[in-house]
């Protein structure tokens, strides 16, 4: 996955327990990774400088649904497959004029299950797919593993709040996965095999608590889209300034919270 990254310049974007296989040779056993049906180029994932008044003016927009009593994506979806959804309006009308693949890029894919929190929320903040998004996906992966695998059965049960429901019911599910240690100890207690908890807690914790760090990040910038919201247009041109540094405080903490080297440092201990 890493040297398609970095050499072959293409990102899977739909990483799930699917999608992950491996066979033995004498001497050792070779991971697969399969389905590159979604992947995309680097070139069409650029990154785009976060625009805070389009987010304010999003989520002023989102809230104003709600209030109207709009169906959210929780309406219409129910327990989502890998396929990819339209962007969000907001994506799509700073868009037009980008190139196809661009276009492209900016939709939503992924197993429901295992895609990053960021991309089941559809809110003021819609990213192209990052590879860290990928990271995350592993991480599911792994923690699905631990909990659902049935050495006897050779079967993989399934988490069923991560399955069911829309992508906003989804996110919920795991952001109350990442967050909460009660949660955690809950999923585990109905754990199909005790005999992969130390797998749990040397491999898929750490890199849960990194989850759970990027997401720290995104709830302070929503914190400040959400203020921002309860302001008049003159307030918030006072302090869109001050807010714009901070931001962008927390999107470096956020980007720096999950890599591939912070990753492969817990994997190979």
């Amino acid at each position: 996955h890493h040297w398609a990254w970095e050499v072959a310049e293409v990102l899977h974007r739909d990483i799930s327990v699917e999608n992950i296989m491996f066979y033995r040779t004498k001497s050792e056993v070779v991971g697969v990774l399969n389905d590159w049906d979604y992947a995309e180029k680097k070139s069409n994932l650029p990154l785009v400088e976060f625009n805070l008044l389009n987010a304010i003016e999003v989520a002023r927009k989102n809230r104003w649904e709600n209030e109207q009593g709009a169906p959210d994506d929780s309406d219409v979806h129910s327990d989502p497959p890998h396929v990819p959804t339209e962007p969000a309006d907001e994506v799509a009308s700073r868009s037009e004029s980008e190139p196809a693949p661009v276009k492209q890029a900016r939709y939503r894919t992924g197993t429901g299950p295992f895609m990053a929190i960021e991309l089941l929320q559809s809110g003021p903040i819609y990213p192209f797919h990052r590879y860290r998004f990928d990271l995350e996906s592993f991480c599911y992966v792994l923690v699905w593993f631990c909990l659902g695998f049935n050495p006897k059965k050779r079967k993989v049960a399934h988490i069923d709040t991560w399955k069911h429901g829309g992508f906003k019911q989804i996110a919920l599910a795991k952001l109350r996965y990442v967050q909460s240690s009660e949660e955690q100890k809950d999923l585990w207690n109905r754990a199909k095999s005790k005999q992969y908890l130390d797998l749990y807690k040397t491999w898929a914790d750490p890199l849960v608590q990194m989850v759970c760090t990027v997401q720290d990040s995104v709830r302070d910038i929503e914190r400040i889209i959400e203020k921002a919201c309860r302001m008049s247009p003159k307030g918030v041109s006072e302090k869109l300034e001050e807010w714009k540094t901070e931001i962008r405080g927390y999107e470096l903490a956020r980007e720096q919270a999950l890599t591939y080297e912070q990753v492969m440092a817990i994997l190979v201990k």
